[in-house]
């Protein structure tokens, strides 16, 4: 059998899990749920998951995703701020912003990201970064008018890693990881700048 146990991020409203075998047991806050599809749709106060899938069913296709409820108009800034302290994943930003006419040059700038930024210009991926600067020329993805923006940022596993339940069996394999009590911060801190050369 394999196990994974996953934390359920704040506002979580569905967990996709593509090519999950239909032998897998799931269990959400420690109740048997049962799913039809690679969809599980999670309750207003979800905070774990639990995925059993029996060593011939293999694994997933492709990563786990969660879906989260809407979006907040809030400050760019610490994950761990926001109650993701010991979240390992990416959160996307979204937003829309207007060009005037005769640009010949549009580059954008997230200011600082920890860690790690992929950026998407109206639909199209424009580019990703692991570490700094985050500038991207974003030229050919633009256009006059009316634009949009998506950033997805992630952060580095060992927050999750730092999970007291976790260090035990991280030690008996010799790594000792981060202080139980350390976190790594992670976000979007900006800040972000559109600039426009004419």
């Amino acid at each position: 059998m394999v196990w994974w146990r996953i934390k359920v991020p704040p506002t979580a409203r569905e967990l996709r899990l593509p090519g999950i075998s239909k032998d897998a047991k799931i269990w959400v806050n420690g109740v048997e749920t049962k799913i039809n599809s690679e969809k599980l749709n999670l309750p207003d106060k979800a905070k774990l998951v639990v995925v059993r899938v029996p060593m011939k069913a293999g694994g997933l296709d492709a990563a786990g995703e969660f879906i989260c409820n809407g979006s907040a108009g809030a400050p760019l800034g610490s994950w761990v701020d926001m109650g993701l302290k010991r979240f390992s994943g990416f959160m996307d930003y979204e937003t829309n912003f207007d060009l005037p006419r005769n640009n010949t040059t549009v580059r954008l700038d997230l200011g600082k990201v920890q860690y790690m930024a992929e950026i998407w210009v109206n639909g199209k991926k424009a580019g990703e970064r692991l570490w700094p600067p985050f500038t991207y020329d974003i030229s050919k993805f633009v256009h006059t008018g009316s634009n949009s923006l998506r950033i997805r940022v992630g952060n580095l596993v060992v927050n999750e890693m730092g999970l007291k339940d976790d260090l035990g069996e991280l030690r008996h394999w010799g790594w000792n990881g981060p202080p139980p009590d350390s976190v790594f911060d992670a976000g979007l801190f900006g800040p972000v700048k559109i600039v426009v050369n004419q």
